[in-house]
């Protein structure tokens, strides 16, 4: 019977107001766990699709090492011009099967010794990657072309060596396309971590974040195509992933919903059932419950796992937050 009371409570706002003088840690814990538990479709959803996901964003451009050219693609060959711009010293235009021709080796979060001297220090091996520009019915109506740089900065920190690849100098410069786009990828693989940059406008260009190598072994002689180096860059992204959705659930659940509820207290409390900002912040707690039940059901049709309804849980607790306490003042005017 006091369960049945107690949900009775949450979802009739006129309920509510028992709860006003409750421990309040305990609204604390509802918005926290509520946080955890709106993060936890996408967390999901991601792990089962991360590859997919992280290919089709506009902000990673992992799509673009599905269209690496291989040397038996005559279409897309290298022409005169990218031979002598991407040919020289210190970088190397390379067909997608020319990867596995690199003993790369990842094993217990660092890069091993290369014996076999597969590829040069700090020096730019360059792939050319032709991706299809589609209308919104999914026709291709052109192709744009992209350069990944990639580059094996692994330096033998006993000797105290200096990293030999100067990002700001030999990527930063390079030149936009004709249509002020600019259409280059790189990523580095240093000694116990890697750095990567997507293509940007020159205005929009950002400073390389780092990344650590995690415990995933790793050896590039062994794909098949260059999706296998990206999928690994993706492994090592996943967790960092995750931690921005759980990031933003906080923000979204519990930072502004007590933001909603300090505003909240600053205009309405003189007078009615609430008066202090522990009343507000507890009877916030407890309006929070049927909308986080609701936003956690929803959330796991993929089609909004996709679209992302966790910003609208703000609005929907205001609206309903509102409600609540006029109601609950309302009842206490009245009586």
């Amino acid at each position: 019977m006091k369960v049945l009371n107690f949900i009775s409570s949450i979802f009739v706002p006129s309920k509510m107001v028992r709860f006003k003088n409750t421990f309040v840690l305990i609204p604390f814990f509802i918005f926290l766990l509520g946080s955890y538990l709106l993060a936890l479709p996408y967390t999901v959803a991601f792990k089962k699709n991360s590859y997919e996901i992280m290919e089709q964003s506009s902000a990673y451009h992992f799509d673009l090492f599905k269209y690496v050219v291989d040397e038996n693609d005559t279409r897309n060959a290298f022409t005169d011009e990218e031979k002598e711009q991407y040919n020289g010293e210190n970088k190397q235009l390379i067909y997608e099967n020319e990867l596995t021709q690199m003993r790369l080796q990842i094993e217990l979060k660092r890069v091993l010794p290369d014996e076999t001297h597969s590829y040069e220090i700090g020096k730019e091996y360059i792939m050319k990657s032709v991706v299809p520009v589609l209308d919104n019915e999914g026709t291709i109506i052109d192709e744009d072309i992209y350069y990944i740089h990639l580059v094996m900065d692994i330096i033998d920190e006993s000797k105290d060596e200096k990293l030999a690849y100067d990002i700001p100098e030999r990527f930063d410069k390079l030149p936009n396309d004709e249509d002020d786009q600019f259409r280059h990828f790189l990523l580095v693989f240093y000694v116990d971590g890697f750095t990567y940059r997507g293509p940007k406008e020159v205005e929009g260009r950002e400073a390389s974040q780092y990344f650590n190598y995690r415990k995933i072994s790793f050896d590039l002689s062994k794909g098949t195509d260059a999706t296998y180096l990206s999928h690994f860059v993706i492994d090592m992204l996943t967790p960092y992933v995750e931690t921005n959705y759980s990031f933003y659930s906080f923000i979204y659940i519990v930072i502004l919903p007590f933001i909603i509820t300090l505003l909240a207290w600053l205009i309405v409390r003189k007078g009615g059932a609430l008066s202090t900002l522990k009343h507000f912040y507890n009877i916030g707690g407890i309006v929070s419950i049927p909308i986080i039940l609701i936003f956690f059901v929803i959330t796991w049709i993929p089609s909004l796992t996709r679209t992302g309804i966790m910003p609208y849980f703000p609005a929907a607790f205001l609206i309903y937050y509102l409600i609540c306490i006029w109601l609950m003042n309302r009842r206490d005017s009245i009586e």
